[in-house]
């Protein structure tokens, strides 16, 4: 039962071998049937041209036909060959028959472009103090004095009269 890894290491060595071409276009085509799996005819340029479909990639298959080289499209995310592979924040590995990115401590994204910001909650506990001091004793020593002061009044005034 050698098919799947035949097929794994098919797909390994188109990914490998995957470098994005300088224009995204490749052989010539006047309708999406004249184009490998995965592409459409795009009849933008002149002549008209296969263009791999969104997120698949051109590749030379190592087959040629007619005495052209038979370009196929891969699903690839990254190419393990480049140097900055996943924007140098990661590693390109096979998972499921496709190269991925596996992104450092950090990062994430589909090619490790973005950074992880996280935001740890902090409680805070603000502390107050409120000096109330001891209100019944200073107005029980005051209504006190003023007692004695009339008494003291009170006295003066029947002494002398």
């Amino acid at each position: 039962m050698r098919g799947p890894q035949i097929l794994l290491l098919f797909i390994f060595v188109v990914c490998v071998k995957s470098v994005i071409q300088p224009t995204p276009t490749f052989g010539e085509c006047t309708t999406d049937a004249d184009c490998p799996l995965n592409a459409s005819c795009d009849t933008d340029p002149t002549p008209d041209a296969c263009k791999c479909d969104e997120g698949f990639y051109p590749y030379d298959s190592g087959v040629v036909a007619g005495g052209d080289p038979y370009t196929l499209c891969a699903l690839c995310v990254c190419d393990p060959t480049d140097p900055n592979q996943c924007k140098g924040n990661g590693k390109c590995k096979v998972e499921y028959g496709q190269f991925v990115c596996y992104c450092k401590e950090g990062y994430t994204g589909k090619e490790c472009e973005t950074p992880i910001t996280t935001t740890t909650p902090m409680t805070t506990t603000a502390m107050t103090t409120t000096k109330k001091g001891n209100v019944v004793p200073i107005v029980a020593a005051g209504a006190g004095l003023l007692f004695l002061a009339l008494l003291g009044a009170g006295a003066a005034a029947a002494s002398s009269g």
